[in-house]
């Protein structure tokens, strides 16, 4: 393998794959394989009068080539990057990087794309992207065990992320894509939600003007599914705006039937196609961000007044389908809003209510909190993790844009309360 790679790369990507190697193997016997192969081209080293960048990028990608064929199986990385998380998520009309496989919103994330010209292009580039990522992955944990630290180009976010860890994950690792996650835009949206990112032009969604890049979209997910990139058993997400009032939500629907799918709704209608998904998938599920347990804080989080409405709707789905639990809330704790005993008193009574015992617990994640807000999130996180702990919710602590130590001292310091 090695030899290969060398044979195909310029003189100056040797000089380069010399440094590399010498500084981060400690293999004797592949050094020396290395350290002969370099010599014999030394005249060609003392010669060479330009450098060839094209032939650089392909050291960089041979020298990936290694540490994926490598049998280095413990690296830190997280599930996304591992399993193929392929998320479709932010505007499509406007050539954003909207391809990724990570489950914040903001960069930097490990890595995104554009849509390319052609449905080929766009999976291979997300696919080159993919295994840079797992290689520099692999490249930071073994020099970290060396006693040298890496400077990373594409996991520099990750690595602060509480959700890459160190494990086994070689032995998980997946060449088909687990997990489809659609959160196309523009899309539209009935809500009025306080800490919308999206705004206006995905409450104006015009279906004539964003048909064409919805089809890019389709014929991506199309020839993944034709060429059989997708695994049998992958988990999909439909998060696009609100799906019930989506125009092209039946073609949408096409893609999940059949399909574990997690769909994500703000409640205001019942429908029949999510209904189904639900009777006929027990993996199904919806994901509602209630954000209050009583009606004046939802019409405060949502802008409308329909706390009643959207209850009775979950009491619809619960009843048609296929276990209890399909319906999971999560609630996006803004201090001063939706911080107070009523309200997690009440969505504790809401998911007794439709039996679920699992909750996403996250922040405002548009806002780079100051100190003060950040400390006011942490003390209201506490509070609402006591009163879910005393009435033996599980719960989930994602995308709140804090240290580990500040996510642990969350987990640690909230004390148990009386049940509701």
């Amino acid at each position: 393998m090695l030899r290969k790679i060398i044979k195909a790369i310029t003189p100056y990507g040797l000089i380069r794959l010399r440094q590399i190697i010498i500084q981060h193997y400690r293999n004797s016997e592949t050094i020396e394989e290395m350290q002969v192969i370099i010599d014999a081209h030394s005249k060609q080293l003392e010669e060479l009068k330009g450098l060839d960048y094209s032939r650089v990028e392909r050291l960089e990608e041979g020298l990936d080539g290694i540490y994926l064929d490598s049998d280095i199986s413990e690296y830190e990385s997280c599930q996304n990057i591992e399993e193929a998380w392929f998320a479709i998520n932010g505007r499509i009309d406007q050539g954003d990087e909207c391809i990724k496989a990570c489950c914040e919103w903001y960069p930097p994330y490990p890595y995104f794309i554009s849509l390319q010209e052609t449905a080929e292009e766009t999976l291979k580039k997300f696919f080159d992207a993919r295994k840079r990522t797992i290689a520099e992955c692999m490249k930071a944990s073994m020099l970290k065990r060396q006693g040298i630290e890496s400077k990373r180009k594409i996991t520099e976010g990750c690595a602060k992320c509480p959700f890459f860890t160190k494990a086994k994950w070689a032995e998980r690792r997946t060449d088909l894509i687990k997990h489809v996650y659609l959160a196309v835009y523009p899309s539209p949206c009935q809500s009025k939600c306080v800490y919308c990112n999206v705004g206006e032009w995905m409450r104006g969604f015009n279906v004539a003007e964003s048909k064409i890049y919805y089809e890019k979209v389709f014929e991506v997910i199309s020839l993944a599914k034709e060429k059989n990139m997708i695994a049998d058993d992958a988990n999909w997400t439909v998060a696009c705006g609100e799906i019930t009032i989506h125009p092209l939500k039946e073609r949408i629907y096409d893609f999940v039937r059949g399909q574990a799918t997690k769909f994500y709704t703000n409640g205001f209608v019942y429908d029949e196609g999510v209904a189904e998904n639900l009777r006929l998938n027990p993996r199904s599920d919806i994901l509602l961000s209630l954000d209050s347990g009583t009606p004046e804080t939802f019409a405060k989080m949502k802008g409308v007044d329909k706390f009643d409405v959207v209850l009775k709707n979950m009491d619809e789905y619960c009843e048609n389908g296929a276990r209890p639990g399909q319906v999971r809330y999560k609630y996006i704790l803004m201090p001063g809003l939706n911080d107070n005993l009523s309200d997690y008193e009440g969505i504790v009574q809401t998911m007794k209510r439709h039996e679920t015992n699992n909750i996403i617990l996250t922040r405002d994640y548009r806002r780079d909190s100051t100190y003060e807000e950040k400390q006011a999130f942490i003390y209201a996180a506490k509070q609402l993790v006591r009163v879910l702990r005393s009435n033996d919710i599980d719960f989930h602590l994602v995308e709140i844009g804090i240290t580990n130590k500040e996510f642990n001292e969350i987990l640690d310091n909230a004390e148990g309360g009386e049940p509701c």
